[in-house]
């Protein structure tokens, strides 16, 4: 099996990162003839989403609570799709190219896409046009570039024309076999010419490429496919999704099923809806854990969180970065309006469970391991624990709830609806960070943008047969 998928090897050239809030009903009546019972009935009620560069950087931001969230955070995309991504990719920034640059170019004599076999610069077939500007035939382009330094022409001007050639030009253009000027041998497919491909972001020279190569790269501004990203959105959220955007949108809409309730992917045009989870990405809580390590600076955490640097204040990294938590099943009202954060007990959920007593009682590690503490444990390693005899009645821990109330504090929340917001918002930029360190760190080692992809197994079979390719 050879790896054919050329495309991928382009970096994605913009995505979305996208969460949504719900209120969660609780349902008391159910079914007796359905086997499944229902517990509660979520209504979106927010939603919060970033587009981001392929570089890293933060394009556009929005996090807005509305109880039709679904339809207005759809138009907000479409509108980011036709007012910042298509004009960007109709207007590519021209090659950049450094001496070096120059030299590798020259001396390369393998496709750096396909890696099949390059033919010199000077060899390439070129269009030929006289001092008149009329066309005249095929021509190797060192020919042209020899002829044109004898009579003092300019370059482009004899191998490039504003208007297009007619029918029968073009077929004399793509039929002839012999260069016009030297009468030696033509390569009959312009495909086969060598030629430079950039990065149409940042202008940086990629490699050399054949022309056909390079054109199987080529990104169309009203075709190409923009993903969409949810954290456990096959499961969850597209479920939202397909029930409304069905009913207003006017694209066509298509489906890849796991099976009847589970989606592995949603295009609507040109979105495609992309669930983290099907890359293996563990809970935010981890992945957040995951970029911090042990980095404890504001510099540190910038750079292992440059999205979110872009939008938080720096001075709130060191809490942000750490996932919160949020009071799901807290749904009167005036809530978002209440002046105080609320009460650990209104964090409690049902699917969460009750996990932890009034007392707070805490073992250290190796009693949580079954073992006899040998007595070098200080306080500080003790942990809250969900195992002990006490009636349990909260969902989350002490250092949780206490985290929740640093949050509140530290970022000068004034109402619910400011830490909603905040919560709304750090969620996505949190699993934004960890798209582009994923997408960074499998570019490095494969060549591919895993965001070309809807599953890990998907991108992992192709760079398998890219890797026994090379």
């Amino acid at each position: 099996m050879k790896f054919k998928n050329y495309k991928a090897i382009e970096n994605v050239p913009f995505y979305f990162v996208k969460d949504l809030e719900a209120d969660s009903d609780l349902i008391e009546i159910n079914d007796i003839n359905e086997k499944t019972i229902k517990l509660q009935k979520q209504k979106p009620n927010s939603y919060g989403y970033v587009l981001i560069q392929t570089d890293g950087k933060l394009a556009k931001e929005i996090a807005r609570r509305t109880p039709n969230s679904i339809v207005e955070s759809w138009k907000s995309i479409q509108c980011g799709l036709e007012e910042i991504i298509k004009p960007k990719l109709r207007n590519p920034e021209k090659i950049v190219m450094t001496e070096r640059d120059w030299r590798t170019h020259k001396s390369a004599i393998r496709c750096y896409i396909c890696e099949g076999k390059l033919q010199e610069t000077r060899y390439n077939k070129v269009k030929y046009f006289d001092s008149a500007r009329k066309f005249i035939s095929s021509a190797h382009h060192g020919c042209v570039k020899i002829k044109c330094e004898a009579t003092e022409e300019k370059l482009v001007e004899a191998m490039y024309h504003t208007q297009g050639l007619s029918i029968e030009e073009e077929n004399i253009f793509k039929n002839v076999i012999k260069c016009y000027i030297c009468k030696m041998s033509l390569r009959a497919d312009i495909n086969d010419n060598k030629v430079r491909d950039h990065d149409h972001f940042t202008g940086k020279y990629h490699g050399p490429a054949h022309r056909g190569c390079n054109l199987q790269l080529q990104i169309k501004p009203d075709e190409i496919k923009i993903p969409l990203i949810y954290h456990g959105g096959k499961h969850y959220d597209f479920h939202h999704k397909v029930r409304e955007l069905g009913l207003v949108s006017e694209d066509k809409i298509e489906i890849i099923a796991d099976n009847m309730e589970n989606y592995k992917t949603i295009i609507i045009g040109q979105i495609k809806f992309i669930d983290s989870c099907q890359f293996q990405f563990p809970s935010l809580e981890k992945v957040a854990s995951n970029l911090r390590g042990q980095e404890k600076s504001l510099e540190q955490l910038a750079k292992c969180f440059p999205i979110m640097a872009q939008s938080i204040p720096q001075h709130l990294l060191p809490i942000l970065t750490q996932k919160s938590e949020y009071s799901y099943e807290l749904n009167d009202p005036g809530r978002f309006s209440r002046t105080e954060l609320p009460s650990r007990k209104e964090f409690n959920t049902v699917l969460g469970e009750l996990n932890y007593c009034e007392n707070g009682c805490k073992k250290c590690k190796h009693e949580i391991k079954g073992k006899k503490c040998n007595g070098e444990c200080k306080k500080g390693d003790l942990k809250e624990v969900d195992d002990c005899e006490h009636k349990k009645i909260y969902t989350i821990s002490q250092k949780q709830y206490k985290h929740a109330q640093k949050v509140w504090e530290e970022a000068k929340c004034k109402t619910f609806g400011d830490y909603h917001d905040l919560y709304l918002r750090t969620d996505v930029l949190i699993l934004a960070d960890s798209i582009q360190r994923f997408r960074m760190t499998m570019k490095e080692v494969s060549g591919l943008d895993p965001l070309n992809y809807i599953t890990l197994p998907s991108f992992a079979f192709d760079m398998a047969k890219k890797d026994d390719q090379g």
